[in-house]
């Protein structure tokens, strides 16, 4: 209803992950506008043909990982009834093939050549297992680091919730199934599971709305004030992360530097980012100066730099022979406590260096 509603929005704002990575144009964030949107239509009982080709669409143009939830979803709408077997093959076939069609055809326009991006990436990541070039982690890592940090004070109230809410079981099935499902993936990131998260900040939801309902009782008093310690820690971790995240791109930091000052003694400029650089900030956003020349090759070494005609380089190196350094730009560093209020400071290191070329 209208009480748990207002409850999710507030939840979701005391947050930081979801509504950061929201700001930024990702796949994932992509595909979740249409997750939530079927999900959505499927919590409130609506069409579910509609539910399935919005999930087919969501996964085989925009995020082909969305079928770990479009699967679940699919069966729940058949041993529920919603969806006889032959509704759901038709309609998942139109949905798939109409969809595939659609991404080869613009897709293959953009890049000039015949492509399907999401099978190249559903063959990278599953068939071929490459994603474990981008590092692993254990199988637990959603529930016991990942979930806990993009929740804060809503993952012990989404476990609540489904303990006191009875309905929440239709939902939180698939929810579950998914995560269960992508943790047998060795390489995971946060991102992965963001269709989970509006479904567990509504298992919260429901706790809360639960728990002030609740009039009398010593339990339920402390269950209160419970939810009251949650809240205010959710807030207090938020700002953390806000005030360490404000750090954490120094590469953008500069980047834009080196566009101000507009000092180069080679024209046009030929600008390589190092891969730290390039995931701490610099985007072609940024890439402000007409003429110049921007790189972002990977595995070169020193020597390299000067062969290929750079006349600058933002690197995480301090020293690059053949360069002199310009600038030094500070990121987060990690939190440090001291005496005094607040016991604690953000600690900053030098962590991306503008090189240029010597004459």
């Amino acid at each position: 209803g209208t009480e748990v509603g207002n409850v999710l929005l507030r939840i979701t704002c005391m947050q930081f992950h979801l509504p950061f990575y929201l700001s930024r144009p990702l796949p994932n964030v992509f595909a979740m506008m249409l997750t939530n949107y079927a999900m959505g239509i499927w919590i409130d009982g609506g069409n579910a043909a509609k539910v399935v080709y919005l999930l087919a669409f969501a996964t085989t143009v925009v995020r082909c990982d969305a079928i770990l939830l479009a699967g679940p979803i699919g069966l729940q709408l058949y041993f529920n009834g919603e969806l006889t077997l032959a509704q759901g093959i038709k309609s998942g076939m139109l949905a798939t093939l109409g969809s595939v069609a659609f991404s080869i055809i613009l897709d293959s326009c953009f890049w000039g050549r015949l492509l399907y991006p999401e099978g190249v990436v559903l063959f990278f990541n599953t068939f071929q297992n490459k994603s474990v070039e981008w590092g692993t982690s254990p199988w637990h890592w959603y529930i016991t680091s990942a979930l806990p940090r993009a929740l804060l004070g809503a993952f012990p109230l989404a476990v609540v919730g489904i303990l006191l809410e009875k309905k929440l079981a239709k939902v939180m099935t698939p929810c579950i199934a998914f995560i269960a499902l992508y943790s047998f993936l060795p390489h995971k990131e946060l991102r992965f599971i963001f269709f989970a998260l509006p479904l567990l900040n509504l298992s919260a939801a429901c706790a809360v709305v639960h728990i002030l309902r609740k009039k009398a009782g010593t339990f339920w008093g402390l269950a209160k004030v419970g939810t009251l310690c949650a809240g205010i820690a959710s807030l207090f971790c938020t700002i953390m992360f806000a005030c360490a995240a404000y750090g954490n791109y120094p590469g953008g930091v500069g980047f834009r530097w080196l566009h101000q000052q507009n000092t180069s003694t080679v024209e046009p400029a030929r600008v390589h980012i190092d891969t730290f650089a390039a995931m701490s900030g610099v985007s072609r956003f940024g890439e402000e100066m007409e003429g110049w020349i921007y790189s972002k090759v990977e595995g070169l070494n020193h020597s390299m730099y000067l062969s290929m005609g750079y006349s600058h380089v933002i690197s995480e190196e301090q020293e690059i022979p053949g360069f002199r350094m310009l600038h030094a730009v500070d990121g987060f560093d990690g939190i440090g406590l001291h005496r005094g209020f607040p016991p604690f400071e953000w600690r900053v290191a030098p962590k991306v260096f503008v090189h240029e070329r010597i004459p």
